[in-house]
C-alpha cells in the first residue's frame, strides 16, 4: 500500500494526485472560457504579474505560462493537503472526503482567498461553472489517491 506508509509514499500519492487535479481543471477551465474565447491562464497570468510588476505589460504567451505556472502551483498546493488528511481514506470514505475537500476549497476561494489565489481564478464565477469545477476537482482528488495506491509494475 503506498499512501498508508512512509513520507516518500506520501509524496508520490501527492505527486499523481496533484498531477491529475492540475490537468483535470485546467481542461474544465478551458471548457468553461471555450464559448467566450476567453483565455484563463493568460488573464490569470496578466493578475499576477500586474501585482508583481505593475509597470510592465507581458506578452500573451509570458501571461498565459505565468499562468499555467500559477495553476499547477495551487494545484498542488491543495492536493497535498488533500492527500496529508485523506491520504488513507478508502471507498466511500474517500469519495466524502474529496467532495468535502472541493467544497471546502470553493468556500475559501470564495470567501477568503484574493482573487489571483483562487483556484480556478475567478472563472467559476456563475454557480453552474463552479459546480462543475468543483466536481471535476473532487474526482481528481479521489482518482489520484486511487492512482497512487496502483502497484507499479515490475519489468
Amino acid at each position: 500500500m503506498y499512501v498508508e506508509g512512509d513520507g516518500e509514499n506520501r509524496v508520490r500519492a501527492g505527486l499523481i494526485t496533484g498531477a491529475l487535479a492540475a490537468s483535470a481543471t485546467a481542461g474544465a477551465m478551458l471548457g468553461i472560457a471555450w464559448d467566450e474565447h476567453y483565455s484563463p491562464f493568460a488573464a490569470a497570468g496578466r493578475q499576477l504579474l500586474a501585482a508583481l510588476a505593475p509597470a510592465t505589460t507581458p506578452s500573451g504567451a509570458t501571461a498565459t505560462i505565468v499562468g499555467l505556472v500559477l495553476h499547477t502551483l495551487i494545484a498542488f498546493f491543495w492536493t497535498f493537503l488533500f492527500v496529508a488528511i485523506a491520504g488513507r481514506a478508502r471507498g466511500v470514505r474517500l469519495a466524502i472526503s474529496a467532495v468535502a475537500s472541493s467544497a471546502v476549497i470553493w468556500a475559501l476561494n470564495a470567501w477568503l482567498a484574493s482573487s489571483v489565489l483562487r483556484f480556478g481564478n475567478d472563472l467559476t464565477a456563475f454557480p453552474a461553472q463552479a459546480v462543475l469545477f468543483h466536481t471535476v476537482l473532487a474526482g481528481a482528488l479521489a482518482g489520484g489517491i486511487a492512482l497512487a495506491r496502483v502497484e507499479p509494475r515490475k519489468t
